[in-house]
């Protein structure tokens, strides 16, 4: 086999090879000027490495000083042929959990990403009372569609959760149900927990946003 191939390759990566970290304009100059290194060409040169002629000989010198490019030139060239998927990024949240007494705990979480697709997702836990909750089987997604999503943003809009006190008021009582309200949208978190806020005028503007997010729920 003859080393002009590999000769050519070691020279081609040997240029491209810079003792200083490349940044983002130096590497999409590589990704570009490695194009015209085509794939037989490369693999003449790996193929010319485990021939032990004088040709290949002569071109060690070159070859060794691009062993970096070359680490370089496979990298790229993964990147490029990998099919990465794009993840959208939640634009907003919305997390109702229940603890009843006697029954098995339930959390409902409300999503809407960057790209305008929305969804409630239904966690169901084993154990009474959530004293030892455990998530039980695989979460149910439900897509929310518009009119329903449209309902909803009007309901928290107009009884505005970011305004409802953190601290718990003080109540006593044998058993209850517990509810946990969750609610971020950008920089902006906000978490009320209140028990059996039903049983309490004050608590209305709890109970209109959790009753909300149920009504994201489809029919059954």
């Amino acid at each position: 086999m003859e080393a002009k191939p590999f000769c050519r390759a070691a020279q081609f990566l040997k240029s491209q090879h810079s003792s200083a970290r490349p940044g983002p304009s130096r590497i999409s100059s590589m990704s570009q000027n490695l194009k015209p290194l085509s794939s037989r060409s490369l693999l003449q040169a790996v193929g010319a490495l485990l021939q032990p002629t004088n040709g290949v000989t002569r071109c060690l010198r070159h070859s060794v000083r691009a062993l970096p490019a070359i680490a370089t030139l496979f990298t790229l060239s993964a990147c490029a042929s990998s099919q990465v998927p794009y993840v959208p990024s939640v634009s907003f949240e919305c997390r109702l959990t229940v603890w009843p007494t006697f029954e098995s705990p339930t959390e409902f979480l409300v999503q809407k990403d960057s790209l305008g697709r929305s969804t409630i997702t239904e966690f169901r836990y084993r154990g009474a009372g959530g004293y030892t909750p455990k998530r039980s089987g695989a979460p149910i997604v439900h897509v929310i569609d518009s009119e329903r999503w449209k309902n909803f943003t009007e309901d928290v809009r107009k009884h505005d959760p970011w305004t409802i006190p953190t601290q718990q008021p003080y109540r006593s009582g044998l058993d209850g149900t517990t509810m946990i309200l969750e609610i971020r949208e950008g920089d902006r978190y906000h978490r009320v927990q209140r028990w059996v806020p039903f049983a309490y005028d004050s608590e209305k503007k709890f109970v209109a946003v959790s009753t909300a997010v149920i009504k994201l729920l489809p029919e059954r």
